[in-house]
């Protein structure tokens, strides 16, 4: 019974509180979920073992390579878009 109250304060606790996440945030979520399907995809292909698979993922999914970096400087950001194409 304790258990069921303190889920349910808990949950109260956490629609109350809830914060909105950053829109960068959820942009790197999703390029490190389609680099998870990438992944995937290719080791199905390859027909890679899961222990290859997860040494891939493990070496390849890594905050840096899916977090877009945020520049301050438009000028920066102009040299950026350029280097993009």
């Amino acid at each position: 019974m304790s258990s069921n109250k303190n889920d349910s304060k808990y949950k109260e606790y956490r629609k109350n509180n809830y914060v909105t996440p950053y829109g960068i945030n959820l942009v790197s979520q999703m390029i490190k979920h389609q680099n998870e399907i990438l992944i995937d995809n290719y080791c199905h292909q390859r027909k890679i073992s899961e222990k290859k698979k997860k040494l891939l993922k493990s070496e390849l999914l890594k905050v840096s390579n899916y977090t877009p970096q945020v520049i301050q400087s438009k000028h920066k950001e102009q040299l950026q878009k350029h280097l993009l194409q």
